[in-house]
């Protein structure tokens, strides 16, 4: 399967540090789960393997959707997508598309690093269940992440820092991986 260079997001954006190319094959044996968007979300991966917005970048929510009143009327920030690392390598850094991984998330922060450290070793039953239907694949500046919910397609935001608190903080943001993407635009700096 062969996929032209395209324009994922809402506009051309610089967008750079891929990781190694990988195939429709790999990307299948790692994520391995159906859901609703996953051809868009191979064809992503396919050309870009992860990356960062070398000038920075911003989404605005699907408006169908009901907000947390914190993040209501403001567009949210993309750092950068989370590389697929294949089974037994070792990726361009900790970040990984594989809910295996992301307790291996490191945060530059040495403070809520060792927050997260803690909560991962005192982490409950319903946080590893959440983890296991949900498929980490982007992060924004304060290191929260976008997640894809394996069961409706949905891409959830989870802010960490909420979450401590409150394992159900995560909320939904558009309704599939393209719709993600294509909300996605320039940071105006």
């Amino acid at each position: 399967m062969m996929i032209k260079e395209q324009n994922f997001f809402s506009e051309v954006i610089p967008f750079v540090n891929p990781w190694k190319i990988i195939s429709f094959k790999q990307i299948n044996e790692v994520i391995q789960e159906n859901f609703n968007g996953k051809e868009y979300f191979i064809d992503f991966y396919m050309i870009h393997n992860g990356g960062d917005f070398l000038k920075g970048s911003t989404f605005v929510p699907n408006e169908l959707y009901e907000l947390p009143e914190s993040h209501q009327g403001m567009e949210m920030d993309v750092l950068g997508f989370y590389s697929i690392s294949l089974p037994n390598e070792e990726g361009p850094s900790s970040y990984s598309v594989s809910v295996l991984t992301m307790e291996k998330k490191k945060i530059y922060n040495p403070t809520i690093q060792n927050q997260r450290d803690k909560f991962y070793k005192e982490s409950t039953h319903e946080f590893k269940e959440f983890f296991s239907s949900h498929i980490p694949f982007a992060n924004d500046c304060a290191d929260s992440t976008y997640l894809i919910d394996i069961k409706s397609g949905e891409i959830k935001y989870l802010d960490f820092d909420d979450y401590f608190e409150n394992p159900k903080a995560s909320f939904v943001v558009a309704s599939s991986f393209e719709d993600f993407c294509k909300r996605i635009k320039k940071s105006i700096i």
